[in-house]
C-alpha cells in the first residue's frame, strides 16, 4: 500500500510541511482548507511533502512521505473534504491539484527547487496512464513493477505539472478527495503525466476507515517521533 495515514498533532496547533504546482495560479481564498504541508526528515536531510487533512486528527498522504520522520503542520484546518465515497473520475474529467513552492522548470524543463509563498491550484485532465507506465518501465522498473499491483489513474495538461515535494497532496475534484499525488517523470517537467494513488479503490477506502476507526493512543507528541 503506497497511502499513508498520519496521526496529527491537535489541530489548532501551528506546523509546517510542502507541496509544488507548475503552471498553477493562487488558491481562492475558500479553497483547499483542508490541505496541509508536511516537512519530512531521514536524520540528515529534509524535503516537503503535502497531506490533506480527513478528519480533525488524520492525514492522509503518501508513503514515502510517512516512512521517514515527518514533523510540523501549517495551513487551514478544516476537514470539510473527506476522500470521496463512489465511483473512481474518468478519462476526459477534470481534477485539481494544489502545493506550495517549485512554480516553474528550468531552461531546458528540466526539474528545479523552489517554492511558492502562497498554495497554488491547478485543474489537470485525468488521462491513460499508458506514456507514464512505459517512461516508469524503462526507467525505473523496480518502481513499475510495484506499480503493477497498486491502483492508481493519472493527470495532464500542457505547461501544468506537479513537481518535487508534491507527493501525498490531495487530488480534487467536485469539492472531494479522490487520488493521492504520488509519482511522475522525475527529470523534466510537463513531459509525461503524474500518477495518482486511486483513494476510491475499495481496498484503500476501507483501509482508510479502517484506521481512522482505531483508537487513538493519548500520548503527547513523543509518541511521533
Amino acid at each position: 500500500l503506497l497511502l499513508a495515514l498520519w496521526i496529527g498533532v491537535a489541530v489548532s496547533t501551528a506546523v509546517d510541511l510542502q507541496k509544488r504546482i507548475i503552471g498553477g495560479t493562487q488558491c481562492g481564498q475558500g479553497e483547499r482548507h483542508y490541505h496541509v504541508k508536511l516537512n519530512v526528515t531521514n536524520g540528515t536531510h529534509s524535503f516537503f511533502c503535502g497531506g490533506s487533512l480527513i478528519s480533525d486528527q488524520w492525514i492522509l498522504t503518501a508513503a514515502h512521505c510517512y516512512e521517514r520522520k515527518m514533523y510540523a503542520i501549517n495551513q487551514t484546518y478544516s476537514s470539510d473534504n473527506p476522500a470521496q465515497e463512489g465511483e473512481t473520475v474518468k478519462e476526459g474529467q477534470t481534477v485539481q491539484i494544489a502545493g506550495h513552492a517549485a512554480t516553474a522548470g528550468g531552461p531546458n524543463g528540466e526539474r528545479i527547487a523552489g517554492e511558492s509563498a502562497t498554495l497554488q491550484c491547478a485543474d489537470v485532465e485525468v488521462v491513460t496512464c499508458k506514456d507514464l507506465n512505459d517512461y516508469f518501465l524503462a526507467t525505473f522498473p523496480n518502481f513499475h513493477n510495484k506499480m503493477a499491483y497498486q491502483h492508481w489513474f493519472c493527470g495532464q495538461r500542457a505547461g501544468v505539472d506537479t513537481c518535487k515535494g508534491d507527493s501525498g497532496g490531495g487530488v480534487v475534484y467536485d469539492n472531494k478527495i479522490y487520488g493521492v499525488i504520488s509519482a511522475g517523470d522525475a527529470d523534466y517537467v510537463c513531459r509525461s503525466a503524474s500518477a495518482f494513488m486511486d483513494v476510491c479503490n475499495q481496498n484503500y477506502l476501507k483501509w482508510i476507515k479502517d484506521t481512522i476507526k482505531k483508537p487513538r493512543k493519548k500520548c503527547g507528541l513523543n509518541c511521533w517521533s
